[in-house]
């Protein structure tokens, strides 16, 4: 019994499909089988049902549940032998949302590239819940979202606040408030209140976004069900559709473009960019790594960056 067995067990029990699994792992389905009859006459147990597709036995799944310890804890004994040999070598693995990615990893990465040519960057992007699946099940060594995450055992530290902008296409107050448009905006900007504009149709992130999350507990301090006139995953889509005057959105100042970052007073393109002044209109964004695990001094150097790289943000 050995650790090759190891995996080849456990990709097995990934496929349920012994051709499957050997083209996974590029060796003969004749070499697989004979590695899993191997378990199984040393065990004395059989490991899966034969049946299309496999299904593990009692054996099999107990059997199972202590391979994923193994082959776990063998990788964190690698990673920290390797961390003692060369801490400038290995791989981390990084989870963010899509479109923070876009806009944070090409100030930081070849920062630490630059210092870590050896150390392998990879990037999952996901939503807030991908990533915390992703945490949880070991696929990335860090993820940077918001904060609190919604796991367990997870070591965070603070990157810094994130604000929300009210983004109000000049075309919708004309039409909504007409010649008050300019105390409407005044008011807004003073006091962060959305009171005024619940008539008025809005583009909004689906639910679980975190923006959709804080706009909706905004919506609801103020007392009324925004009207939305579109929902999408892709926040950029949502500035897009206000662009075209489809209706009012939100916006993390952090992802606002160029020629909108003045953050108050009117665009080229008539569109109000309102920094929302109001308890709640904003959020902690956070690192965070799994600490039942062992976190790699390149790991480390790399959450000092992001800390650093948020500071001048």
């Amino acid at each position: 019994m050995n650790f090759l067995s190891f995996e080849y067990f456990k990709v097995l029990c990934e496929h349920r499909n012994f051709t499957k699994a050997a083209k996974s792992l590029y060796i003969s389905q004749q070499s697989l089988s004979s590695h899993i009859a191997s378990l199984e006459k040393e065990l004395g147990v059989a490991l899966f049902d034969r049946t299309t597709p496999l299904k593990l036995t009692h054996a099999g799944r107990v059997f199972e549940e202590y391979v994923t310890g193994f082959l776990a804890e063998r990788d964190e004994m690698l990673k920290k032998i390797g961390d003692i040999r060369d801490s400038r070598t290995g791989e981390i693995r990084i989870g963010i949302s899509h479109t923070r990615g876009k806009i944070f990893l090409p100030h930081i990465l070849p920062l630490f590239t630059s210092k870590y040519p050896s150390v392998r960057l990879t990037v999952l992007e996901g939503n807030n819940q991908e990533l915390s699946d992703a945490m949880r099940s070991g696929q990335i060594d860090l993820m940077i979202d918001r904060l609190p995450f919604r796991i367990e055992d997870v070591e965070t530290e603070e990157l810094g606040l994130e604000h929300i902008l009210l983004i109000l296409p000049d075309a919708i107050l004309e039409k909504h408030f007409g010649a008050r448009k300019g105390k409407v905006l005044e008011r807004i900007a003073a006091t962060g209140s959305l009171k005024d504009l619940k008539d008025c149709p809005f583009l909004l992130n689906k639910e679980g976004n975190t923006v959709r999350s804080i706009s909706d507990r905004l919506f609801s301090e103020d007392g009324f069900r925004p009207e939305i006139a579109f929902e999408t995953e892709n926040i950029e889509t949502l500035l897009a559709l206000a662009r075209q005057n489809l209706g009012i959105t939100f916006y993390p100042q952090m992802f606002i473009p160029g020629e909108l970052n003045g953050v108050s007073g009117e665009s080229e393109e008539n569109l109000h960019v309102l920094l929302l002044r109001r308890e709640g209109a904003q959020f902690t964004l956070g690192i965070g790594v799994d600490k039942k695990r062992y976190i790699p001094q390149a790991t480390r150097a790399f959450i000092e960056m992001a800390k650093e790289e948020m500071k001048e943000t």
